[in-house]
């Protein structure tokens, strides 16, 4: 069933135990608490800035991660690995290595950024084009390309 059994126990999981469901790993997150009383009695200030930071670094670093692992999934498939590396013009695994501190601290250089992002569209091309429309794979209009930093990164 497309190796989904783990999503599935994990969503199933999430429905039955009110513990595991997204409002109460984020209060938890959060207040540092379990119980739903800690968030109430908190002042909504201290509330508010804990919520802020949990969105601004946990949950991104963690969503992130995750971004990268499954890039890094995908490069198990041999096509999809060729294409990546064709598209960055690069070594995969030195550039994970290379890049996941970096990138989960918003500090890639606009090179390393260029990279990621040819990556992660040769891996949509991958898995939307058919096999004819993959034979001529460029992506020049990635090499002058403007990157923007998040008003919020490091040294904005």
């Amino acid at each position: 069933m497309l190796k989904l059994q783990e999503q599935i126990a994990d969503l199933k999981n999430r429905i039955l135990d009110d513990e595991q469901r997204t409002y109460a790993r984020m209060r938890r997150a959060i207040t540092g608490q379990r119980e739903e009383s800690r968030a109430i009695a908190m002042d909504a200030r201290e509330f508010n800035l804990a919520a802020e930071d949990f969105y601004r670094n946990e949950l991104k670093r963690a969503t992130l991660l995750e971004s990268i692992g499954y890039l890094k999934s995908a490069a198990t498939n041999t096509r999809t690995r060729a294409a990546m590396e064709q598209a960055g013009h690069l070594d995969l695994d030195q550039f994970w290595a290379a890049i996941e501190s970096s990138f989960v601290n918003d500090r890639l250089s606009r090179t390393e950024l260029q990279a990621l992002i040819k990556i992660v569209l040769a891996v949509v091309r991958q898995y939307q084009t058919t096999e004819e429309e993959r034979q001529d794979f460029r992506l020049p209009f990635c090499d002058h390309a403007p990157v923007h930093r998040s008003s919020h990164a490091p040294g904005a």
